[in-house]
This record gives C-alpha cells, sequence and structure tokens, in this order.
C-alpha cells in the first residue's frame, strides 16, 4: 500500500460556482482525515471565470498552493513550473469543475492517475473512476463506461452548503413582519453587467406594491468593488451610493428607495428573506438549502453574451453574422432543456417558478408580488427546498475514492 503521509492532491477547477461548490467541500474532507495531503489547486482557462478566482481561494487555508491558468498553460506546453511538484511520490488529480480535458493534461504531465466528479462521460479511457450524484447518472454513464469505474458520492453541493452553514440547520419559519427580498446577480462580468441594472429597475415596481418591504442585494466574493462601483455610476436611476465598509454599500435608488448593497456569503446574513430573485447556478442550492423560496430569471434579450462550452464558445458576437448565429443556438438549446434552476433539476419536477427568454424588469415583478401576495404558496416552496436537500454525505466518498486510487498504484 502506498504511504499516504506523502500523498499530493491536485484539484482542476475554475469558475466561482465549481470552486465553492465542488472543490471547497472535497479540500475541507482531505484536511478532515488523518493523513495529511499536500493540496494543489490548479484554476484552468475557463470562459466562466470571473477574474478574481486565484485571489478568493488564496485566502483558503488548507489549500497548500494555487495555480493560476498561465501558470498551467506554461507547465502542460513547455514542462516549466514554479509550483510544488514532489516527483516520485503518489499523488492524484481530481476534476472538480471545467473541462475534462484539463485534468487529462494534468494527470498526463504528472504522470498520475485522474479520477472525476463528472455526469457525462468524456475521455473515458483517461480516467479511473468516475464519480456521479445519483444511480439514474450511473446508469446512464454504464451505457459507455464499465460499472466498475463508476461509483455514486452524492451531491457535492449540498456538502458545500453544509459547511458553510456552520452549524446552524436553516433560517427557520419565514418571517412575514419584517419582509426583505434578496437579489443575486451572479459572479460573472456579463453576469453582474446586466443583472444589476436589471434588479435595479424591478425593486420600484415591487415597493409600489409592498412599500414596506426591504432589498437586499448579495454580491459575490468573486466580484471586485471597482466592478460594482462601475455599474452603480453607469445606472442612471441610481441616485447616490455610499461605501459604509468593504462588504456593504448603501445604494438609493428612484424616489428615494434604499437598496443595502452586501457583499459576503449568504449564510452570514442574520435577515430572514422569504424571497429571492436570482440566475441559473450554484447559488441556487445555497437558497433551497435555507429554504428560501426564490424565482430563477434566465433573461436571453442579450443571448450573444452568454458564454458557451467547447468550439461554440469560440463564436464572438463582436461580429452580426456570428451573433446572429450564437443567438440561434442558445434560444434553441432553451426551447430543448425542460429546467434551468437546479432545484427543479434535481427534483425532476417544478418546485420554484422560471421566467427565460427575451423579459421585461416588469415580468420579474409581476411575478414576484404574486408570490408576495401569497404567503402559503411561499411556505410550501420553503419546505419542498428543505426536504430536496438534507442528503449529504458527497465529499467523504470522493475522499474515499481518492485514497482507493493511490492505494491501488503499483509500486
Amino acid at each position: 500500500m502506498i504511504d499516504r503521509e506523502k500523498m499530493q492532491v491536485f484539484i482542476t477547477a475554475n469558475s466561482p460556482g465549481e470552486l465553492y461548490g465542488w472543490a471547497y467541500p472535497i479540500i475541507k474532507e482531505l484536511k478532515k482525515r488523518k493523513e495529511p495531503s499536500f493540496i494543489t489547486l490548479v484554476l484552468t482557462p475557463c470562459q466562466y471565470a470571473s477574474g478574481t478566482e486565484y485571489e478568493v481561494v488564496k485566502s483558503w487555508s488548507e489549500v497548500h498552493q494555487v495555480v493560476k491558468p498561465k501558470e498551467y498553460i506554461k507547465y502542460i506546453l513547455f514542462g516549466r513550473h514554479s509550483f510544488d511538484i514532489k516527483k516520485n511520490e503518489p499523488g492524484v488529480v481530481v476534476f472538480a469543475g471545467g473541462d475534462p480535458l484539463h485534468a487529462v493534461l494534468l494527470s498526463q504531465r504528472l504522470k498520475l492517475p485522474a479520477v472525476a466528479y463528472l455526469s457525462r462521460p468524456r475521455w473515458k479511457s483517461r480516467f479511473k473512476n468516475f464519480m456521479v450524484k445519483n444511480a439514474e447518472e450511473k446508469k446512464k454513464l454504464e451505457n459507455k463506461i464499465n460499472h466498475h469505474k463508476i461509483t455514486i458520492v452524492g451531491d457535492l453541493f449540498l456538502d458545500s452548503c453544509r459547511i458553510r452553514m456552520q452549524g446552524r440547520d436553516s433560517f427557520g419559519n419565514l418571517n412575514f413582519s419584517q419582509p426583505a427580498i434578496l437579489f443575486l446577480p451572479g459572479s460573472r462580468p456579463v453576469e453582474i453587467n446586466y443583472m444589476v441594472p436589471f434588479y435595479i429597475k424591478i425593486i420600484p415596481l415591487i415597493k409600489e406594491k409592498f412599500p414596506q418591504i426591504k432589498f437586499i442585494m448579495l454580491i459575490s466574493p468573486f466580484v471586485s468593488e471597482q466592478s460594482l462601483l462601475k455599474i452603480l455610476k453607469k445606472e442612471k436611476t441610481v441616485q447616490s451610493y455610499t461605501v459604509k465598509n468593504p462588504a456593504e454599500w448603501e445604494v438609493i435608488i428612484s424616489s428615494c428607495i434604499k437598496l443595502t448593497v452586501v457583499k459576503k456569503p449568504i449564510f452570514e446574513l442574520p435577515v430572514n428573506f422569504y424571497l429571492a430573485l436570482t440566475i441559473p447556478g450554484t447559488n441556487n442550492m445555497e437558497l433551497a438549502y435555507l429554504g428560501i423560496p426564490m424565482i430563477v430569471i434566465l433573461p436571453l434579450n442579450k443571448a450573444e453574451l452568454i458564454p458557451l462550452d467547447g468550439i461554440l464558445g469560440l463564436i464572438s458576437p463582436r461580429f452580426p453574422f456570428f451573433k446572429l448565429i450564437k443567438r440561434k443556438i442558445i434560444f434553441s438549446y432553451n426551447k430543448k432543456i425542460r429546467f434551468v434552476a437546479l432545484p427543479n433539476i434535481k427534483a425532476e419536477k417544478k418546485i420554484v417558478p422560471e421566467i427565460r427568454g427575451v423579459i421585461k424588469p416588469e415580468d420579474v415583478a409581476e411575478k414576484a408580488v404574486e408570490l408576495l401576495k401569497n404567503p402559503e404558496k411561499l411556505k410550501e416552496i420553503s419546505l419542498s427546498l428543505k426536504n430536496l436537500t438534507r442528503e449529504g454525505g458527497a465529499a467523504s466518498k470522493i475522499v474515499n475514492v481518492i485514497f482507493d486510487t493511490v492505494d491501488s498504484i503499483k509500486d
């Protein structure tokens, strides 16, 4: 058996959702084990990245070193590196987001086995093990991969929520005496540049129907203060803004409506929200874990700006012809998929409302007001979300697979 005390783990990931939703719980579980592991987080190139990933993950004390995308590319192409590699020591490469090709290339360069948390089979012969959420995903993979290479582990997002909750079960019962709405604009530049102004236009429409309601916008730690202030300066309906501290801004919009903007994890907010407006992404499961009802919005008004995977991601919207092609691809894809909200996808049925397509602020405000007038419906959604997110243990099973993979290496 390999000496685990000398084990090194290289985790590939990139965008904010995958870093917090997948990589983070694996890293936390690795550090809980008795066997010390040397953990390297490799940030691979990604069109979905916010640009601030390196600064954020450098603050994670459990990670020994973080490799920037440019450093990774240099190592893959030329074999040169400025980060530590323990040659001739056991280890494994773990795919936790992005393009699996990067994990494959890193595995080949390091001459270490690779495992993947992945629901779609790609590079089937290059991974020692595919870890999936459930039996349904395993069944789909078994048509293309030997079933001995597939392990059901569960949903990593739920482990991430549980870790970051720090012992809090939920926000408890919905409190309608102090109404507050939470807005989540995303973390990538294309998201916040569009969604922050879009949300600001929605706020007066809701305030008109609910004068006592409070509005709070949660900004991702991957969004810089400069990026946010740049957006606020451009928005005509913003009358003033005050930076109270690095994690809180007070914004006054039309008709002297106050919007509080905070930059901290949702689990640290003391307010008992009973409705959130958000876009598709990992924060959907964070809200679900807390039992916060949500409306998931997917505006396709500027569909050509939405990043795509693979070769399609190379289509530039700067040219009218390619802009048209990209819009058609995205609208066609939108028609084919049943759900975009993660709770609906997980439950395989509609739990939370979705608003998709070319939409106006009025469309979202109307649905929000409809829900706010129906407390029983909000409580029903809240209970369904809590029931959906009570399983866990994926990170522990993934670390078991990592150790088993290392143990299987022949001297």
